[in-house]
């Protein structure tokens, strides 16, 4: 897929914000390649669940730090990261983005929710990454997921 510009400026508003906030905290042990930072908004311009999952993420954080605006698009991108996940994993393969798009959506759901609300969701994690066996050692983007 090619990659196309963000054009939307309520996109670029959380897509900065994941640059800058949510990807720095993914990156926190990996500051020579900084996957999460740099390399996933470059691939997040021609995938749609990393987008989503990136949008989703930073609105959900933004919304928890200005308790007046973000929810409604928090809730917005979530959802569309969600349904964008479900028909990855029964169409579009297992690729390493769409294990950073599962740990984005984690993260998402575990800012705001008691443990208990997104355990299901890191089960389902695990079975993807065990079934792939992607880990600390698998290079690029699924070894900087795997740490």
């Amino acid at each position: 897929m090619t990659a196309r510009p963000i054009t939307e400026r309520r996109d670029a508003f959380y897509m900065t914000r994941y640059t800058e906030v949510i990807g720095p905290w993914f990156d926190m042990f990996d500051t020579t390649n900084r996957y999460f930072s740099t390399g996933i908004p470059h691939l997040a311009l021609s995938n749609r669940l990393l987008l989503s999952s990136c949008l989703a993420d930073a609105a959900r954080q933004y919304c928890l730090v200005d308790h007046r605006h973000g929810r409604d698009d928090a809730l917005g991108y979530y959802n569309d990261a969600l349904r964008t996940l479900y028909e990855h994993l029964n169409h579009a393969g297992h690729e390493a983005a769409t294990f950073a798009s599962c740990l984005l959506i984690a993260h998402c759901e575990m800012i705001e929710s008691k443990a208990s609300d997104w355990n299901t969701h890191l089960k389902g994690t695990r079975e993807l990454v065990a079934m792939h066996a992607w880990n600390g050692a698998s290079g690029g983007l699924a070894q900087a997921s795997g740490y």
